[in-house]
């Protein structure tokens, strides 16, 4: 079986879409059949949001006809590693599926092929599908600031030690990553200094500020 894996983008405070995750799912559909399955993934990465990110999309999907069978939400994760770890957890491993088309912008696509290659490692068959976002703001701010750039390499880096596919290794990460860890997440990211969170997150001390601005922001919406 064939699964098309639509990743999440941080819905608008009253929940709504922004216009990226909108053009992921027409994506999606417009490389579906009438047999494809879709398990859209997000969970509530802004907290403001009413929904879930996967609730949003499967709903979106359903609006289009697509059918409640054919629809899998995960709704545990709050970033991209999340993403990709807790769909291989919850949903591949319990259904078996192996074959895996993941739709995402353009502009995240290195991102995204370093966590599934890293996270799923070589058993598994994935093929990337990308959305085209030209003229889109929040792609063009992210071009201009160089954010996603330096975030790739600062998920490269953190993930550099980790066996491809080494579910040990990668649960142990994910208890460290503040997202996730149930320590105090503020603590550990701002009274750290910038040698402690890198040993703590196994990045190197080069890489430390603009991940832990990244982290900064996003736990501050996860409250």
């Amino acid at each position: 079986m064939k699964a098309i894996i639509i990743l999440g983008q941080m819905l608008n405070d009253d929940g709504s879409m922004i216009n990226i995750l909108k053009r992921r799912l027409d994506r999606a559909l417009s490389i579906s059949n009438n047999n494809s399955l879709f398990i859209v993934v997000g969970g509530k990465a802004n907290k403001k949001s009413p929904f879930s990110e996967a609730k949003v999309m499967s709903d979106y999907l359903l609006s289009k006809n697509i059918l409640k069978r054919r629809i899998i939400r995960e709704e545990s994760s709050l970033d991209t590693i999340g993403n990709v770890f807790f769909l291989k957890r919850d949903i591949l491993l319990k259904k078996r599926i192996k074959d895996l088309v993941i739709v995402t912008s353009s502009f995240h696509i290195p991102r995204t092929k370093i966590i599934f290659n890293k996270i799923l490692g070589p058993s598994y068959n994935v093929e990337f599908v990308k959305t085209h976002d030209f003229f889109d703001f929040y792609v063009i701010k992210h071009q201009i600031l160089g954010i996603e750039r330096k975030l790739t390499a600062v998920i490269s880096d953190m993930l550099s030690n980790i066996k491809d596919g080494n579910n040990s290794q990668i649960k142990k990460m994910l208890k460290l990553h503040p997202l996730y860890s149930k320590q105090d997440l503020d603590r550990e990211v701002k009274d750290l200094s910038d040698e402690d969170l890198s040993k703590l997150l196994g990045i190197k001390v080069i890489n430390i500020r603009p991940i832990r601005k990244y982290l900064e922001k996003r736990i501050s919406q996860t409250k």
